[in-house]
C-alpha cells in the first residue's frame, strides 16, 4: 500500500538527510512527490531513487560540470522544454533547485525516454545519461551503447517485490 511504499521511499531519502539541503517537512514532501510521480509515470519509485542517488545522491542543489541542475540533475534546456508539459512554471534555470518541479520534470523525462526505447531500460537509462540524440547515433550506427552509467544505476535499483 501507499504508506508502505512512503516510508520505504522516506527512509531511503533520509539516509542522505544532511547532504539534500532540504528541511524534514520538505524530504517528507519529497518522498510524497516521488512515489506520487512515479506512479503517475508509470515508473517504480525505486528506480528513481537509484538515478537520484548516482545523479547527484540526493543533494538538491547540485550542479554538474555540464550544467545539469539539481535532485535528477536536469539540464536547463531540457526542463523548460518539459517544464509546461508536466505544469511546472519555468522560471529559468534555477526551477531546477525546486526538489518538487525537478522530480516532476526528471520523472517525466524518464518516462519519455522509456517509451521511445520501448522499455529498455538499459537504453532509457543510457539516454538519460548521454542524451537521446547521441544514443539514437549510435544505434544508427550500430555501435555498442555505453553500460556504465546504467550499470551504476540498475546497481542502486532494489526494485519493489
Amino acid at each position: 500500500p501507499y504508506t508502505t511504499l512512503f516510508r520505504s521511499v522516506y527512509s531511503h531519502i533520509e539516509r542522505y538527510a544532511e547532504r539534500s539541503g532540504l528541511t524534514e517537512d520538505e524530504r517528507h514532501a519529497l518522498a510524497r512527490c516521488i512515489v506520487h510521480e512515479a506512479r503517475r509515470q508509470r515508473l517504480d519509485p525505486a528506480l528513481v531513487l537509484a538515478l537520484m542517488h548516482v545523479e547527484s545522491r540526493f543533494d538538491a542543489f547540485a550542479v554538474s560540470n555540464r550544467d545539469a541542475m539539481g535532485l535528477m540533475q536536469i539540464l536547463p534546456s531540457t526542463g523548460e522544454w518539459l517544464a509546461p508539459q508536466v505544469g511546472v512554471t519555468w522560471y529559468g534555470p534555477q526551477t531546477l533547485f525546486d526538489p518538487f518541479a525537478n522530480v516532476r520534470i526528471g520523472v517525466a523525462y524518464l518516462r519519455q525516454l522509456s517509451d521511445r526505447y520501448d522499455g529498455d531500460l538499459a537504453t532509457t537509462l543510457a539516454a538519460y545519461n548521454w542524451g537521446p540524440g547521441a544514443i539514437d547515433r549510435f544505434i544508427a550506427r550500430g555501435r555498442p551503447l555505453p553500460q556504465e552509467y546504467a550499470e551504476l544505476v540498475l546497481a542502486a535499483y532494489r526494485p519493489r517485490s
